[in-house]
């Protein structure tokens, strides 16, 4: 599609002429004396333009490249793809689904993004775990230096049916197969590791392919869990002396929480040792009764009855 400008002789130029019986109602046209009336701005214009490049794209998918020892960009995807399920009876248990092996490095610094899919689930009232995994493991002149596995996205009931052994610098993914016909699909969607480029993630069947012949155990050892949704958590501490029948507010703009899971009050103690308590009032007097409502992402500390003598802290958490 061309587009157009307008090419006016008179830019601006507008003649009014007025509307009977409609004080300073006018109508108005254009006067520009236009040698060119442009390409017109409206739905129908930029359906057509959308629909182009729809078609445009469509033809022009741009050439796939085969996967380089250095991971270079323009992988075929189904290189990068592959499946794990059952096909016997006898099925539940975990399964190793792939591994990088450093054991004949001495550095390194290796990054992935895995996207774990549940797919062909047949096990009634138990869901598959689906998410996208980061992996960062680092290690250097001191050692581990990092090791961090955790769920960036998922869904599922079982994110736990996910998990990995570090061991002898070789980092192994399972996962728990719990009834037959069942299947993850795994897609390494990016994957680096700083000047070792040959030592990538290994899958258990060809990139491509179907493993249902697989290495069954009964417990991954020394398995570990990918962290999952990270709870952050904010201090919000109110001090002085709070009377019963008294409300306290923390919205969002102060906790900058995107969502509220929880919080938890505690009255402010000074007290430095049992002498401090003697007098019964160094931290609440009364029969304190006290509570916390949620209201999306606004957070409410009610004292209903006693006395706060100090102040109250509240830990608000969240994500």
């Amino acid at each position: 599609m061309e587009f157009r400008d307008r090419t006016p002789k008179y830019p601006g130029r507008v003649k009014l002429i007025p509307v009977s019986g409609q004080a300073d109602v006018y109508d108005m046209t254009l006067q520009d004396n236009a040698s060119m009336s442009g390409t017109a701005l409206n739905a129908a214009t930029f359906d057509a333009f959308r629909q182009e490049l729809i078609e445009y794209v469509n033809a022009n998918p741009g050439a796939q490249g085969e996967k380089g020892e250095k991971g270079e960009p323009g992988e075929v995807i189904d290189k990068k793809t592959f499946l794990v399920g059952s096909n016997s009876g006898d099925c539940k248990g975990w399964y190793k689904l792939g591994s990088v092996d450093f054991s004949n490095r001495v550095y390194f610094d290796y990054h992935a993004k895995i996207l774990i899919t549940a797919t062909f689930e047949r096990q009634t009232g138990v869901t598959m775990p689906s998410g996208l995994l980061t992996v960062d493991i680092r290690y250097g002149n001191t050692g581990w230096e990092n090791c961090f596995v955790k769920w960036n996205a998922l869904r599922g009931a079982n994110p736990d049916y996910i998990c990995y052994t570090l061991i002898d610098k070789k980092f192994t993914l399972y996962g728990y197969i719990p009834d037959c016909f069942d299947f993850y699909r795994i897609d390494i969607l990016g994957e680096s590791n700083r000047d070792v480029y040959d030592v990538l993630f290994k899958p258990v069947v060809e990139y491509g392919g179907v493993s249902q012949v697989r290495e069954r155990i009964s417990a991954p050892s020394s398995a570990k869990y990918p962290v999952r949704n990270y709870l952050k958590f904010y201090e919000w501490k109110q001090e002085g002396i709070i009377s019963s029948d008294a409300i306290f507010t923390c919205s969002q703009t102060v906790h900058g929480l995107l969502e509220v899971a929880g919080a938890v009050v505690c009255p402010i103690s000074i007290a430095k040792s049992t002498d401090d308590l003697s007098y019964y009032d160094k931290i609440t007097t009364g029969n304190v009764r006290c509570g916390v409502t949620i209201d999306g992402t606004t957070v409410y500390v009610a004292l209903d009855d006693g006395v706060f003598v100090n102040g109250f802290y509240c830990l608000i958490y969240g994500r």
